[in-house]
């Protein structure tokens, strides 16, 4: 069991979609086109699929790589915040998936099942990290995604882009976060803006989630079922 493949299969919706109008829908869709396929580039064959936009104000994206998912995440939806004002309910599911297919609309399997019911079951979260029905061995991966929603729930527009600048793998400096801004600002307003953001918390919190074997975990707690 050890040895599965694992994938993250994020699941998404736009919160309060239906208080947008048809443009700043459209400008929603296009913030999270671009921001999962800026994902694509942190690493190769990360994903093989374009973001599938469906219903209006719902998306999904397929990660071969499940340790990436909790960044990931908090890179979509800082974007969001940052560009657009707005927020996106998400639910990650890592596990099998039995079908890659010509489109990631005809993919199947567990991951992609457990996704979709866990985002139809959120309710006073934005983001699930979801390993099976009981995570009995791993009770910390969703105390985890708890407290990195409660700090994304306390963002301003102007945090939110620090953070968002600051997320990729390899991040630019602060000096360079500062310089590209707009307006720019010093890079002891970008530190600032980072400590009150609770970046340190948020990179502590991506150091254990992208170091788990998720395999292992994954096996672990269906064994424990």
């Amino acid at each position: 069991m050890a040895n599965l493949k694992m994938y993250a299969v994020l699941t998404g919706d736009i919160v309060a979609s239906q208080q947008l109008s048809s443009d700043e829908l459209n400008r929603v869709r296009t913030v999270v086109k671009e921001s999962c396929e800026l994902v694509s580039h942190w690493s190769d064959d990360l994903v093989p699929y374009s973001v599938e936009l469906s219903r209006g104000d719902a998306w999904q994206l397929l990660l071969t790589d499940p340790a990436i998912a909790l960044r990931a995440s908090l890179f979509i939806r800082s974007a969001l915040l940052a560009r657009c004002g707005v927020d996106t309910r998400l639910s990650v599911a890592i596990d099998e998936v039995t079908v890659l297919a010509e489109t990631l609309a005809l993919s199947d399997g567990p991951a992609f099942v457990r996704s979709g019911r866990a985002l139809d079951g959120l309710a006073r979260t934005r983001l699930l990290v979801n390993i099976s029905a009981k995570q009995t061995e791993a009770p910390w991966v969703r105390l985890v995604s708890t407290l990195c929603d409660t700090l994304v729930g306390t963002w301003t527009q102007r945090q939110a882009e620090l953070i968002h600048a600051y997320l990729p793998p390899n991040s630019p400096s602060q000096s360079a976060i500062a310089a590209r801004l707009n307006p720019p600002v010093s890079k002891q307003a970008v530190g600032k803006g980072l400590r009150a953001a609770h970046w340190d918390a948020v990179a502590h919190a991506l150091e254990v989630f992208e170091a788990t074997d998720w395999a292992v975990v994954r096996s672990a707690s269906e064994d424990s079922l």
